[in-house]
């Protein structure tokens, strides 16, 4: 079950088409309420946290 959350995120984040550059690195942790919700919203919720990811990077913060 875990890796089935997991194998759905990848394919979230491939079809998004994020590709960080080095130095960022991302570290997603996939709540267990992952496997309760569709393929459209997994893609909608990291593309929102994507954005704000690539939001606050641009503005070189190091951290958050």
């Amino acid at each position: 079950r875990r890796n089935l959350a997991r194998r759905r995120f990848q394919a979230a984040f491939r079809e998004i088409g994020f590709q960080p550059q080095p130095p960022l690195d991302l570290i997603i942790i996939i709540g267990v309420g992952a496997m309760n919700v569709g393929m459209a919203e997994v893609r909608e919720e990291l593309r929102d946290l994507l954005e704000k990811i690539k939001g606050r990077w641009a503005g070189e913060s190091e951290c958050s």
